[in-house]
């Protein structure tokens, strides 16, 4: 009898052995100089990468299946495909990767450079051109990877990545590039609809629940109810909520858009998002960040002191916020080589117009590094309020939270936050804000 059950548990530790899939090993070898973050962004979860002293990074993932996987270097990030339980080793230098053991190949075509991959100057374009520009992308790829010799299997999981991010594309074009007085054809507006539609086994490929979102902003972008930032946030999460039945793709648009939003526009007045998030998301990673900005912004909530500064003028002369205390200050952190930026002008000259001699001052902060080409803009476009220059110190702009520009401001007479993110001169809400202030 014991020499029965030493056989049965001997049986049974081999197929527990046999069916126990190993850890995937990726190893990143860095630069000697090389401090900044490093992190794995797979479907589902995100793996930080601590560095050795011999600047060496090991991830061990327990992964079921070989599948995309994005490498996060700093700020840059880089596809990786990564082989269930074969180790995966690459060199990071003059920010290319290079690539070693199973999936070399594989990862060698993934990490090519095509020539007509849209960048985010060409956002914007006339619908036909843009179109034409994707499908000589889609092309160029689709005739790189077919001549590749890579396993079948994963050329036609690719064939999917490549729709997915020409769809993302079509509607990134929409929300970077505006609508404005483009004319979208039917044929985009088609596919844009066709890009809600889902597919359970393009899970895990990064493009697609990346495109689903962007499609999302696209066509929220073009609802007429989408008055604001915030008005086309909320469109956002409607069709999120509304028309996905994953719940995976449902948490990964309310997150990354409402974290987007959040990143750009603070906290203030977002009651129905946070709902909306809270009912939501359950990812621990989504959900750490979101505190992160939640605690970060309460430093900018209304009643707040706002972050002081001092800049020079168009004269020379240094002015600090201490200066401006006694009237209202509608700050507008701007820069010449912003295209949004400068499309604010127009709107900002009026809202002085229409609230000259009364107690605010308008001040706009130029994040220009050099001062020659921001005070020849100033004088050629006879730009008024007060003129200041940040000279290049990003300490202002890191205290505000600032991630992009233009970025508005409104503080109260005692020097304190009203709204550490204001609307827009172009948002009819502005003005409307403006003419309600006490003792304005």
């Amino acid at each position: 009898m014991n020499r029965i059950l030493f056989i049965v548990c001997c049986l049974w530790a081999c197929y527990s052995c046999r069916g126990k899939m190993p850890d995937t090993e990726f190893v990143l070898h860095l630069p000697a100089d090389y401090s900044f973050d490093i992190s794995l962004e797979l479907a589902d979860t995100i793996v930080g990468m601590d560095m050795d002293d011999e600047k060496k990074a090991i991830a061990l993932l327990p992964l079921e299946k070989s599948g995309y996987g994005r490498l996060w270097v700093g700020d840059r990030r880089f596809p990786v495909w990564l082989e269930a339980g074969k180790p995966l080793r690459a060199t990071l230098e003059l920010n290319v990767l290079h690539f070693e053991g199973a999936g070399a190949k594989t990862n060698d075509y993934l990490n090519r450079k095509f020539y007509h991959t849209p960048c985010f100057r060409d956002y914007g374009m006339d619908d036909a051109a843009f179109r034409e520009k994707l499908e000589k992308m889609v092309r160029e790829r689709v005739a790189a990877l077919d001549t590749a010799g890579l396993d079948a299997a994963f050329v036609a999981l690719e064939k999917k990545r490549i729709a997915h991010d020409r769809i993302y594309e079509l509607a990134a074009n929409i929300v970077y590039g505006g609508t404005g007085d483009k004319t979208i054809s039917g044929e985009t507006f088609m596919e844009l609809q066709g890009g809600l539609t889902e597919d359970e086994s393009s899970w895990g490929i990064p493009e697609y629940p990346e495109s689903f979102q962007k499609v999302a902003c696209a066509l929220a972008r073009m609802d007429e109810t989408s008055v604001s930032p915030y008005t086309m946030l909320l469109n956002v999460l409607k069709i999120a909520t509304g028309e996905c039945h994953d719940p995976r793709l449902v948490e990964y648009i309310v997150a990354r858009s409402s974290l987007e939003f959040v990143r750009s526009h603070g906290m203030e007045g977002t009651e129905e998002m946070d709902r909306i998030f809270r009912e939501r998301v359950k990812r621990q990673d989504y959900l750490e960040e979101y505190q992160h900005y939640r605690d970060e912004n309460n430093r900018l909530a209304k009643g707040q002191p706002a972050v002081p500064f001092t800049f020079q003028d168009v004269d020379g002369k240094e002015v600090s916020l201490s200066d401006l205390k006694g009237k209202y200050v509608y700050i507008d952190v701007w820069a010449t080589w912003c295209g949004p930026c400068k499309m604010e002008i127009p709107y900002l000259k009026k809202l002085e117009e229409k609230l000259h001699g009364r107690n605010i001052y308008f001040v706009s902060i130029s994040c220009d590094e050099g001062k020659a080409g921001w005070l020849k803009f100033v004088k050629d476009e006879k730009l008024g309020g007060i003129q200041l220059n940040t000279g290049g110190d990003q300490s202002f702009m890191q205290a505000i939270l600032c991630h992009g520009i233009p970025r508005f401001l409104l503080i109260d007479k005692d020097g304190n936050y009203i709204n550490a993110n204001m609307s827009r001169p172009s948002e009819p809400e502005t003005l409307k804000i403006l003419e309600s202030l006490p003792g304005l």
